[in-house]
């Protein structure tokens, strides 16, 4: 859905809300809603969807409510959904969501509290308000092939089930999405310790009156914390960043602490072997250069002397030359948003192999932005949160690389035109793959990075 500025969001919710006929949702809003101001933004580093937050500026509004302009076009498909997207956010204030969020300093319970206030939001909007919701969050938390990566927040039931609520009374119903919960198959089932027991959460926290209170307690029973250090991004997490992103934003991330991943060594021997790759080989290539000679060409200096009667005999000329070089692999490493759980394990590894790769490294989201070694380790990253491989190629095409090597997690694409330059330059290009989501899944295949790829290592690090 296009929305070209904050007028036309607001022109939508004030429709709705003339033409809403329930008293208690129309008294929860006028409560609130001359504290509200919407925002539109095009800035990745607000908001990759939408979100709520309390305003710096009091004076103008205490409640902030941001839309993202690319997830608008992407996700969003009309009024209705809009509407929903607005709902679950107002909800989140209108429930007091935002304050006691605020009273829990673990980070991973606080993550975990979002993902129950997600899921009693989205229950109660498509029950009371909206039932085209359940439309919209089937497709936005459905990731194909990988439905349990936000299994807790994708509404396993049908849309048939949601007629005259049936859903919420039915125990047979209840039963059948249980069953749907208990035959998933999870990418770490040994996180979970009682998978009867999360398909008996999942059923009261979308279809019961429990309290958040009580589902969060109940949580630590079901999942084994020590082992899963982050269960949000395994089950809740869903905001894939790419596209046109954003402004660029540079920060540094914390190095100092050991990735917790399991198979560290995997993605490290595939790095190295990529770099590896033919790194020793000489390779002869013709390079361009610019010298003097008497063909003549008029430049401004040449300009310049014929006007005072001179002539100037040299002209700069283009000549071919042979240059010998080692074919030195160019690192690209992924800094966009949909990599920013990985990009501490991919620098670390970096900084094991510093020895064995170019300087500079260059780290790319919608721009690539060349980085030095030095300042990688340091944890320096510079991106919009977008993804443009594109941009990739074409630096790599105006530079003149004969090989590159590419670490991310795969999503993106490549013009024809590129991949044909990529090709008839005789380009060895690697990747490194960091998810499972390959071979045509995410990527049309005609124009996907892996048909032009030499070689491809598919690691999976979550």
């Amino acid at each position: 859905m296009e929305i070209k500025n904050t007028e036309e969001i607001e022109a939508i919710l004030k429709r709705f809300i003339a033409q809403s006929k329930d008293s208690f949702l129309m008294s929860k809003l006028q409560g609130v809603q001359a504290n509200w101001k919407i925002y539109l933004t095009e800035d990745h580093m607000i908001t990759q969807t939408a979100a709520i937050s309390l305003a710096k500026n009091r004076e103008t509004a205490e409640y902030s409510i941001f839309f993202n302009k690319f997830f608008l076009e992407t996700h969003v498909e009309n009024e209705n959904q809009l509407v929903f997207v607005f709902l679950h956010e107002i909800m989140h204030k209108i429930n007091g969501d935002l304050v006691r969020e605020k009273k829990y300093s673990n980070f991973r319970i606080r993550d975990i509290m979002n993902v129950i206030f997600d899921i009693k939001i989205n229950s109660y909007i498509i029950k009371n308000y909206l039932k085209e919701g359940y439309h919209f969050l089937r497709k936005f938390y459905f990731e194909k092939g990988k439905k349990s990566t936000s299994l807790l927040l994708w509404p396993v039931f049908s849309f048939e089930d949601l007629k005259d609520n049936k859903i919420y009374t039915d125990k047979t119903l209840q039963q059948k999405t249980h069953n749907v919960i208990c035959r998933s198959l999870f990418k770490k089932p040994k996180d979970i310790k009682n998978k009867k027991a999360l398909a008996d959460w999942y059923v009261d926290a979308w279809f019961s009156e429990c309290s958040v209170g009580q589902l969060l307690d109940r949580f630590f029973t079901i999942v084994d914390m020590k082992k899963c250090m982050d269960f949000y991004k395994l089950l809740g997490k869903h905001h894939k960043s790419y596209g046109p992103g954003g402004a660029e934003k540079e920060f540094n991330i914390d190095l100092e602490d050991e990735p917790a991943v399991d198979n560290v060594a995997k993605v490290l021997e595939a790095i190295r072997r990529a770099i590896q790759e033919d790194g020793d080989n000489e390779v002869a290539a013709k390079v361009i250069t610019t010298g003097r000679g008497v063909v003549p060409y008029m430049g401004r200096r040449e300009m310049f002397m014929m006007r005072r009667g001179m002539y100037p005999f040299f002209f700069p000329n283009s000549l071919e030359r042979d240059s010998i070089s080692l074919r030195n692999v160019n690192l690209y490493v992924d800094v966009s948003g949909s990599f920013e759980d990985q990009q501490a394990l991919i620098y670390k590894i970096v900084e094991r192999l510093k020895n064995e790769i170019n300087d500079p490294v260059y780290l790319f989201s919608t721009k690539v932005i060349p980085v030095t070694i030095s300042e990688l380790v340091a944890g320096k990253v510079v991106t919009t949160m977008g993804t443009d491989f594109n941009a990739v190629a074409e630096h790599a095409l105006e530079n003149n690389f004969s090989k590159m090597l590419v670490v991310t997690d795969g999503m993106g694409r490549l013009s024809n035109v590129n991949i044909q330059n990529i090709k008839s330059r005789h380009m060895e290009v690697y990747l490194v793959l960091t998810e499972e989501n390959i071979n045509g899944e995410n990527h049309n295949e005609a124009t996907a990075w892996e048909s032009v790829a030499k070689k491809i290592w598919n690691i999976d690090i979550k």
